[in-house]
């Protein structure tokens, strides 16, 4: 629009412009402007500094007891019967090069705050590959302090750089608060998804 406007219609917080001063032509709508610029600042190289009080990382050997506290968290949260030989498993997966699941970890100072389980899968449909989120976890002590935004971002970006066609998950359909984040972040599909026993045919 010309000076003396709004910009777009749809932002109507927006002052119209004085005579005189240049316009924007192209300006964004603000919730994509304000997209790109959360997407930027989250933007990193090799530190993986999410935020002023969240930091990304892979998980490393010496994340083993916190990490299992936060697994066992993440399990007990999906009512699943508590079970150290499969968060051993899992840890060892994690820790197998030749496993295709991997781990992001979030950190609050040297406290372990969150994780974020994935793998790599590929998609005949599209003949590309996606990474598929298994696991998404914030300690309680943690919540709403960007953990989970701060995970999804960094799994993100990992697909930007390699190229990767989606990150994909699936959750409860009660899982209220977390379903607030995903909607504000990702797409909700038309996909329902069953669970066939082995041998049960």
């Amino acid at each position: 629009m010309l000076a003396g406007g709004p910009f777009r219609s749809g932002n109507p917080l927006r002052a119209p412009v004085p005579p005189g001063l240049p316009t924007m032509e192209a300006w964004p709508e603000e919730p994509e402007w304000e997209r790109r610029r959360e997407r930027n600042a989250r933007r990193y190289s090799g530190t993986m500094i999410t935020n002023d009080s969240v930091s990304i990382r892979a998980v490393q050997t010496s994340d083993s007891s916190q990490w299992a506290e936060l697994y066992r968290g993440y399990r007990d949260f999906y009512e699943l019967s508590p079970d150290d030989s499969i968060v051993e498993r899992v840890w060892t997966w994690i820790n197998d090069d030749s496993n295709e699941v991997n781990a992001f970890v979030a950190t609050s100072g040297d406290r372990l705050v969150g994780l974020a389980h994935y793998r790599r899968f590929s998609r005949p449909s599209t003949g590309s590959v996606g990474i598929y989120l298994d696991d998404l976890f914030t300690d309680t002590s943690a919540r709403g302090a960007g953990v989970g935004r701060s995970l999804l971002s960094e799994l993100s970006a990992l697909a930007e750089r390699e190229g990767r066609s989606v990150v994909r998950w699936i959750t409860a359909e009660n899982n209220a608060r977390a379903r607030r984040l995903y909607d504000l972040t990702a797409t909700s599909t038309k996909w329902v998804t069953y669970d066939l026993a082995p041998g049960a045919l």
